[in-house]
């Protein structure tokens, strides 16, 4: 919702509280109080109701800024409920879909090897790092596209995405950089378990490249999230997962590096299959028909 009004400060002053919270909570209930296991699990309990609140607090200050009054009488209608309950059912499906194959990579990698799923595990890692910084440029898609197709504004829209892409693409190239050049310090932070480690050092090239992969579907689906095209993400994504089965299956005689192949092209198709329908929706101009 914050996101949604262009304010990010907000979240971030949630999730700064939250994490503060628990850290301090932590250190005092686990080291100061010894309370253990129990201690962190109450630690974590109070920390996620403090950001509940703040959250809450800050809803309150920021519905100030929108006079009016709660349509009860909306909320008795299905009608009412439709779009919402749409939107979510297209975006858990996609959801569902992108959740299985990180799933997938894990149970394909255990079958490699405790060593090779740890790895793996490792450099999956880096893909979550990038995601952070990526997931940013993405919400700022989702807010300003959002905003310029609700007021049907194709300057801003067009401006949005230019803007947007260009720092996505600046973005990924330093992450593909950052890999290259510290992507043995990056796996040496994490784990001192020679086996490990060298198994991670010969699939770094793939962590490496998979950020220039990745950072266009992470900008589009900011665009189709804004837009509010759930239907058009979940049909990208079951294309994409069709295509991508044969792959997987073919691949699965080739090890680990079939396995790494086969995620760097689901990103791509990924990406394929939204921009071939955002230049479709663009075309048509249902941007802003839909």
């Amino acid at each position: 919702w914050f996101l949604g009004l262009q304010n990010a400060r907000a979240p971030l002053a949630i999730l700064l509280t939250t994490n503060l919270v628990n850290i301090a909570l932590n250190l005092w209930f686990v080291m100061g109080l010894d309370w253990g296991v129990v201690g962190s699990a109450r630690a974590s309990v109070i920390a996620e109701w403090t950001g509940a609140l703040l959250g809450l607090a800050l809803t309150h200050k920021g519905l100030r800024a929108y006079p009016g009054q709660l349509a009860v009488s909306a909320l008795k209608r299905w009608q009412s409920w439709r779009p919402l309950l749409t939107v979510n059912r297209d975006i858990f499906i996609r959801s569902l879909i992108l959740q299985s194959v990180f799933f997938l990579i894990t149970v394909q990698g255990a079958r490699l090897g405790d060593a090779t799923v740890a790895a793996n595990a490792l450099l999956l890692n880096g893909l979550l790092l990038m995601a952070h910084a990526l997931d940013g440029l993405a919400h700022a898609v989702e807010a300003l596209c959002g905003h310029a197709i609700g007021a049907r504004d194709r300057e801003a829209l067009r401006r949005s995405l230019n803007v947007s892409g260009g720092w996505s693409l600046i973005c990924s190239v330093a992450f593909v950089g950052l890999f290259l050049l510290g992507g043995h310090l990056f796996v040496e932070m994490q784990t001192d378990i020679t086996a490990v480690r060298d198994i991670a050092f010969v699939y770094l090239p793939y962590l490496a490249v998979l950020p220039f992969v990745a950072v266009w579907s992470y900008l589009l689906d900011g665009l189709f999230i804004g837009a509010t095209r759930a239907r058009e993400m979940r049909n990208a994504m079951i294309v994409t997962a069709l295509i991508t089965a044969p792959f997987a299956w073919l691949a699965s005689g080739f090890g680990n590096h079939g396995l790494w192949l086969v995620f760097l092209l689901f990103m791509a198709l990924r990406a394929l299959t939204l921009g071939y329908l955002a230049l479709k929706l663009n075309r048509s101009g249902a941007w802003f028909n839909g």
